[in-house]
């Protein structure tokens, strides 16, 4: 078996808190939705885009993990992550 290393390790843990920020981020923004409406209507409408987006992009990005360089790939969905994060805190 062949150890993995630190540099593994540090980045796996910062996938882990970028991945805690981002479900924090989703609870936070609901919740926020349904104290300023009253509506769970208001709040599905806001939060069902962003999910019907990762039920349907997971399964169509495991090919792309195959052919390119997962390190990459990872990078440029935390890069898209943030930018929306950005967008949406501007909206707000």
């Amino acid at each position: 078996m062949t150890k993995l290393g630190r540099d593994f390790w540090l980045y796996r843990s910062g996938q882990f808190i970028s991945s805690l920020g981002d479900i924090c981020a989703s609870i936070a923004l609901a919740w926020w939705v349904l104290h300023k409406t009253g509506s769970g209507t208001a709040m599905a409408s806001i939060m069902m885009p962003a999910m019907l987006l990762r039920i349907f992009s997971l399964p169509l990005m495991a090919p792309l993990g195959d052919r390119f360089s997962r390190k990459a790939l990872v990078a440029y969905s935390n890069f898209s992550c943030a930018f929306a994060s950005l967008l949406f805190a501007a909206m707000v």
